[in-house]
């Protein structure tokens, strides 16, 4: 049975979220996944989803938003979120 798990970040780091979500990571830990020599292990399969971002990357994309919004400006504003099943 698939168990679906809820995970927020506060975190300013898109750049790291970003990665979380396209390689694998401890599911304990949290840390990435690396092959024998070292490298990050992409995941299977994952969805990366944002609005009005053109060609941006995901990083700059959230931090734009964040401005026009005058979302997520304190240290303490979650910054993002993660659903997924394990």
């Amino acid at each position: 049975m698939a168990t679906f798990k809820h995970i927020s970040s506060k975190n300013a780091d898109y750049g790291a979220a970003e990665q979380y979500l396209t390689f694998e990571h401890d599911e304990f830990t949290m840390k990435p996944t690396l092959d024998e020599n070292g490298r990050l292990i992409p995941r299977d399969d994952y969805r990366i989803s944002s609005l009005n971002c053109g060609g941006e990357d995901f990083a700059i994309a959230c931090m734009r938003s964040n401005l026009k919004y005058g979302k997520n400006q304190k240290r303490e504003d979650v910054k993002s979120h993660h659903f997924g099943t394990f």
